[in-house]
């Protein structure tokens, strides 16, 4: 067996490089709310990414771990990767056009890394 396991620090480092990356180019957007009812609406997913400008690219969507109206909104969208806030790694936010996330998933991710 000749596995290795990744420093915590190493993986935290990771996280911040990936974030700091989107940041400077300008593809993490950040939002209030990405889904408002009480019924999943692929529809109205669809509207948030075309508001933010990002529809037809690979987009990664971070939702609460909880969340799951957004879950079943945002995963039937072509080129939209939703994963939660706890699957959160660096190559899950490397591997798209663009990063969109709630003000609330934000602090959470920046408790993570302070």
């Amino acid at each position: 067996d000749y596995s290795q396991r990744t420093p915590k620090k190493m993986k935290v480092g990771a996280l911040r490089s990936a974030l700091s990356d989107r940041a400077r180019n300008g593809r993490i957007h950040v939002v209030t709310a990405l889904f408002e009812g009480e019924k999943p609406s692929t529809k109205q997913a669809k509207a948030v990414l075309d508001a933010l400008g990002v529809s037809g690219k690979r987009v990664t969507v971070v939702i609460p771990d909880d969340d799951v109206n957004s879950y079943l909104s945002f995963r039937n969208l072509e080129k939209v990767n939703c994963i939660a806030v706890s699957e959160a790694n660096a190559r899950n936010l490397i591997d798209n056009g663009a990063l969109v996330m709630t003000t609330d998933i934000a602090k959470q991710l920046e408790e993570v890394l302070a």
